[in-house]
């Protein structure tokens, strides 16, 4: 399942991007940003909420209005669970206008369930 939205951000201000699970599964993600004018889109992350490392990034300004972000989540957990992706965007220790994405589902057969959302930065 892919989703779009839009969040409001100061473009000369770092934008601190945190990954949380609201349920019990963990979640493998990977954040990449696209500012106009690049060709191509930038790895700025890769993880999993499981392995006791920061899942909070900081993507360095500026980010020119109409930057793009885009995340990938798939969480992992029994099979048919409810699950719950929580990703936030922050700029000076608040999260942004509509920086609060929640990605709600229920995964697969196998126990997994995969969501792609971009972001566009306004």
């Amino acid at each position: 399942m892919a989703g779009t939205r839009t969040a409001d951000i100061d473009d000369g201000v770092d934008l601190d991007v945190n990954i949380t699970s609201g349920s019990p599964h963990v979640i493998a993600y990977i954040l990449w940003t696209r500012r106009p004018g690049d060709a191509d889109w930038t790895e700025v992350a890769r993880g999993n909420t499981s392995d006791n490392v920061s899942d909070h990034h900081i993507i360095k300004a500026p980010l020119p209005k109409g930057s793009r972000l885009t995340y990938w989540l798939g969480m992992g957990d029994g099979p048919g669970t409810k699950c719950r992706g929580i990703v936030t965007l922050a700029q000076n220790g608040k999260v942004v206008p509509d920086g609060l994405c929640i990605e709600d589902g229920k995964t697969d057969s196998n126990g997994v369930y995969v969501v792609e959302t971009e972001v566009t930065l306004q």
